[in-house]
């Protein structure tokens, strides 16, 4: 869901017509963004041995962060010379594949035990968690 999220945000980023739109478009990708990367922190440390979780995350994060140093060079470079349209489209299709790759090889993890929605909106109340959120939206 979150990757149909991304793709449909950059697929808006590349057709938007007005700024307005590109910011709508960069405030679903970010926020798809940020989503994932808890959803895919969780994952990798559900499918190795306890002893391996540290090594998986610093793994996770490493991918997150290359992608960031190596991929808003790209994105510019391709923006400058093809057209800024072009850069949305081409993350639009990379998003596409690695969902594609991500159904084909992640294998299923357990379902965790349901979490109610009142206890999800009970940790709003931490001041501390507010202050990470506001973290990730300046990053993102």
């Amino acid at each position: 869901t979150l990757y149909l999220i991304f793709i449909a945000g950059e697929a808006m980023g590349a057709l938007a017509g007005s700024y307005r739109m590109l910011v709508v478009a960069r405030l679903i990708t970010g926020s798809a963004s940020g989503a994932f990367f808890g959803v895919a922190l969780a994952i990798c440390i559900d499918l190795v041995a306890e002893h391996r979780r540290g090594w998986a995350t610093s793994v996770v994060l490493a991918g997150i962060m290359v992608g960031t140093v190596l991929g808003l060079p790209i994105a510019n470079l391709i923006g400058t010379h093809f057209g800024w349209r072009e850069s949305f489209w081409l993350v639009t299709g990379l998003a596409t594949l690695a969902c594609l790759a991500s159904i084909g090889w992640v294998p299923s993890v357990p379902r965790n035990a349901a979490i109610s929605l009142k206890g999800e909106l009970a940790a709003l109340k931490n001041p501390k968690l507010w202050a990470v959120f506001s973290t990730s939206l300046l990053i993102i």
